[in-house]
This record gives structure tokens, sequence and C-alpha cells, in this order.
């Protein structure tokens, strides 16, 4: 900032230094809410002590909050989200009343929408794994064989078949149920393990 050319007028540095407080305390204390005079005036404890008193929650570094802040911003921020109109519930707008529905987040998950089309509100998220978020995207293709709908992926792991191989036989044209219960041919790569 450049000193003020008006002597009556003192820029926020010049304010900072004549009180005796360094300017990046007194412009953090006006960013968290202290009047200019509690800027100035409070010492270093009666500062902290005033401004874990405003905190109504003390989940600011928690993962939980962390997964609250990650779901404004994708709503704000995401071009795929602002053009599908996906948006957090008002009542989601408190942390408090997110961390009442959905309590702490599990270590190893993350915030996942049950339904991709709809907004975050309590009846549509869940926590869950990469693997579950994984299998519920858009991009997924379910498959029904044998009375069962399920994702390529999750079809691939239950029985027992690299996920390649059968989306290669997929995109080659056999039928669902014929490409899952093939054996793989002689001196294929797969059948030597």
């Amino acid at each position: 900032m450049t000193p003020s050319k008006d002597p009556k007028i003192l820029t926020m540095k010049e304010f900072a230094r004549l009180s005796g407080v360094k300017y990046h305390t007194f412009y953090g204390r006006l960013q968290s809410g202290f009047s200019i005079m509690e800027a100035i005036t409070l010492t270093e404890h009666d500062a902290r002590s005033k401004s874990s008193a405003a905190k109504t929650h003390g989940m600011t570094h928690s993962k939980t909050y962390e997964s609250w802040e990650a779901m404004h911003a994708r709503c704000k921020k995401h071009p795929h989200y602002l053009k599908l109109g996906i948006a957090v519930c008002e009542r989601w707008c408190s942390f408090e009343a997110f961390y009442a529905d959905m309590g702490d987040r599990p270590e190893g998950m993350t915030l996942d929408r049950i339904k991709g089309k709809f907004g975050y509100s309590p009846g549509n998220c869940r926590w869950a794994t990469a693997k579950t978020q994984c299998n519920n995207t858009s991009r997924n293709k379910y498959v029904t064989a044998f009375g069962k709908t399920q994702t390529v992926a999750e079809w691939a792991v239950e029985i027992g078949i690299n996920e390649r191989t059968l989306r290669y036989r997929i995109d080659a044209g056999i039928d669902f149920e014929i490409a899952l219960t093939k054996k793989p041919k002689f001196g294929n790569r797969m059948a030597a393990k």
C-alpha cells in the first residue's frame, strides 16, 4: 500500500504501525470480525479467547468439515455441477445441520451422492468408499445377467475376470452372459497366471 497523500487519512498499514500492532495481525483481526478498537487493543491471549468463543463447533480442521467445505466448493465452482444445477440443500448451508445428519466422516470414506442427478441433501448422501463411488457415476455401464444388474467392473470382480477382457468381449458384440462364462483362450496371458 502506498502512503496516503492526505495527512489526515491513514492507510491501514500506517494505522496499524502507529497503533503498535503488526499489520497482518491488525488486518487478520478485522477479517475475523473484530472492531477497529478491538483489533488494536486486544492482547494476543484475549484475541485468541474471543476468536475461539466465536467458533460454534470446533471442527474446522476435521475430515467431516473438509468434506462439507468441498461439497460447497464443487457446487459453486465445478462446471459440470453448475451445468446440471447440482446444489446443496438449504439445511446444509449450516455445518452443524450437516454434521447432525451425516455424523463423523468414517476413515477411508468421502461424501457421495446416491443419485447423481440430484443435489446434496440428507436423503441423497452417504459416506462411501472410493470403490463404491467409482461404481456410482453416470459414466458406468450397467449390465443385467442371470437376473442381476451391476456395473461391468462389479461383474469382473464377481466372476474373477480381468475387466479389460470383459469390456473387449462386450465391444466385440459377444452376448454378455457368454462373455462372463467364456473361458480364456489357450495361451492367453490371463490363463497362464
